[in-house]
């Protein structure tokens, strides 16, 4: 650029001697004379002209090299802000120099307020410790307080090793979340589920209601995923486990003083009737030695589509089989989300009993603005922060079919904390409004 300019300087230079030279020698140079100095003066000015812009487009250059410097210096100040909030989230021990521990988890205040039942808050509270070993040996403990009814229910609901094997396999023991469709294990936790409830199929909290609770139990588990040579993106991911599975309650109905007077056939068949009920989630023993077993797989055809299949099936004794179906998909596409899930519950009570199949579905739709430009940026930040939600989902049960309807609106106050405001039309139960503002950390 200075060797540029310089060359331009001389040019010019050169050119005025010129012109002063030709006046010089030219006393009565004429008319051809005064047209070569208008030319000449002409070039001057052009040459004038290019100096000018050159100057000017050296100085915006050094502008934008002065800009990129500064915002060189606000990207390394802040990987030295990430550095520094890392390293008072991770410890290390002088044991092995590889330990390290962190805290992570999640949250939330609720209030729910049904049309024909008392208005009601609540709380959860699950933090989650991870302690690396080594590499390839990781701990997960995460204890769960909630506060239900009068009182403070305390709960394990992550209690694992993981070990990684290889690249595309790893062995978890201990007690872990079901990779059973992947509400479960992926979206139940507050700040990612997008409603302030879990979908019908899930039933209300972890003790039951729907189809199935949150499934968890202990055993062993193979897990992992590997590329898929379709397209770009393609995946496929897998699990299989075996477990303690389902626990088996049976409930003798109590005889009637009219019967216990004048015992009849009637009054004998219903002594002896028994009300059989499942529990998941809830043993830390099993009460025989059949074991549960089960497992997913889901495949991602490109990157922003997964389909997954799910199976699980336990003898939990007295005759009783357990079979479950599970079918799950998601669709992501910029700011918008759309799932769904299917389960089949299906009871095997021997020959002498009847079968209870149990089927249900959700599905989901959530879109965040994050996508739309406006002329005021004030407005436009607080946009781009709402996410409306709509889910239904139905369970058919034998004798009684339910349904929900649920629309709800999220705001994020930061990218792990969302503000939830959702109301629920139930058909066969009660409506509810339902207030949450969940936190993830």
């Amino acid at each position: 650029m200075f060797k540029v300019t310089k060359v331009l300087i001389f040019i010019v230079l050169t050119l005025s001697m010129s012109l002063a030279w030709s006046v010089g020698s030219s006393v009565a140079g004429g008319s051809d004379t005064d047209r070569e100095i208008q030319e000449l003066k002409r070039e001057m000015e052009k040459l004038r002209e290019r100096i000018e812009v050159m100057e000017r487009k050296r100085a915006e250059e050094r502008e934008l090299i002065e800009q990129m410097k500064a915002e060189e210096r606000l990207i390394e100040s802040e990987v030295a802000n990430l550095r520094r909030y890392v390293d008072r989230r991770i410890e290390k021990f002088s044991v092995f120099n590889t330990s390290k521990l962190f805290l992570s988890g999640y949250g939330a205040a609720a209030f729910t307020n049904p049309d024909d039942e008392p208005s009601t808050f609540s709380a959860i509270f699950t933090p989650i410790f991870h302690y690396q070993l080594t590499d390839r040996i990781h701990f997960i403990i995460a204890p769960e307080f909630e506060l239900e009814d009068d009182e403070l229910e305390v709960g394990l609901e992550i209690g694992e090793i993981d070990i990684i094997l290889n690249d595309y396999l790893t062995l978890v023991a201990g007690k872990f979340l079901l990779p059973f469709n992947v509400f479960s294990e992926r979206l139940h936790p507050t700040w990612i589920n997008k409603m302030p409830a879990l979908p019908i199929i899930y039933g209300h909290g972890h003790g039951g209601g729907g189809i199935v609770p949150i499934l968890s139990d202990v055993g062993v588990q193979l897990r992992g995923g590997a590329p898929l040579p379709l397209w770009k993106g393609s995946k496929i991911n897998y699990a299989f486990y075996v477990t303690n599975g389902p626990r088996l309650e049976m409930e003798e109905h109590e005889e009637s003083e009219e019967h216990e007077e004048e015992p009849t056939e009637e009054g004998a068949a219903l002594a002896a009737a028994r009300a059989v009920e499942l529990e998941f989630s809830e043993n830390f023993t099993d009460l025989n030695s059949n074991k549960a077993v089960g497992g997913r797989i889901g495949i991602l055809p490109v990157w922003n589509i997964e389909l997954g299949a799910s199976l699980m099936y336990a003898d939990v004794g007295s005759d009783i089989d357990v079979f479950l179906l599970g079918l799950d998909g998601e669709l992501h596409y910029r700011g918008f989300e759309l799932r769904g899930e299917f389960i089949r519950l299906q009871h095997d009570e021997g020959e002498e009993g009847d079968d209870e199949d149990r089927n249900g579905f959700y599905l989901q739709g959530a879109w965040r603005v994050s996508d739309i430009t406006l002329a005021n940026p004030k407005i436009q930040n607080f946009i781009n922060r709402l996410e409306p939600v709509v889910r239904y989902g139905r369970v058919y049960r034998p004798g009684e079919d339910l349904s929900q309807f649920a629309f709800g609106i999220n705001y994020w106050i930061m990218p792990s904390v969302p503000f939830k405001i959702a109301y629920q039309l139930n058909e066969g139960q009660s409506d509810n409004f339902l207030v949450q503002l969940a936190f993830g950390f």
